[in-house]
């Protein structure tokens, strides 16, 4: 009887496909790695997104509502705000001293609990988390004075850019805030 030989894969061919199959699932996998990173950075830069509107609308809403400084007790007399480039302190609805500010990198405030500014605290209460680096505030006049009587219709400019940790965007942002309040006196 002859022995029939047995046809197999020989030790080369199955070398080459496990290299195929390996080069196969290598690229597979970079390819699951690459799209993972890529919506990380997505998500981060979402959040950021999220977190900077939060902020600049509760900036705005409070802003809006700002009343004059009648007393002096906030800030200077005859101004409904006073502020420099990267902070603003105004008389807030409520009848407190508040300031939003930048520091180390995040968007703080502080808020005393009366309308005078030597009650306002030492350590600012922070608005944005560590994820986000805010590199540039920038609160403006825009021209307007408010004061009373109103000339014309009191704003300030907020313009702030920022970053995510994590993500890749870098972020501009900025608004008009009007006076809801215009104190007007005859």
């Amino acid at each position: 009887m002859k022995k029939r030989r047995q046809r197999g894969f020989t030790l080369i061919e199955l070398l080459i496909s496990m290299l195929i199959f390996i080069i196969i699932v290598g690229g597979v996998v970079n390819v699951l790695l690459t799209s993972i990173t890529f919506q990380q950075r997505i998500m981060a830069d979402q959040k950021m997104l999220a977190e900077i509107s939060f902020v600049l609308e509760y900036m705005s809403r409070t802003l809006a509502m700002a009343q004059k400084d009648i007393g002096g007790t906030c800030i200077s007399a005859n101004h409904n705000y006073e502020g420099s480039t990267s902070t603003i302190r105004f008389l807030n609805f409520d009848n407190e001293c508040q300031e939003f500010l930048l520091e180390g990198n995040a968007i703080k405030e502080r808020i005393a609990n009366s309308s005078s500014s030597s009650h306002l605290p030492l350590t600012p209460s922070s608005l944005t988390s560590g994820n986000i680096i805010v590199t540039d505030l920038i609160f403006n006049n825009a021209g307007s004075t408010w004061s009373s009587p109103a000339d014309n219709q009191s704003k300030v400019v907020i313009s702030l850019k920022a970053k995510s940790k994590t993500g890749d965007s870098d972020l501009s942002l900025q608004t008009v805030v009007s006076q809801r309040r215009l104190n007007i006196t005859f």
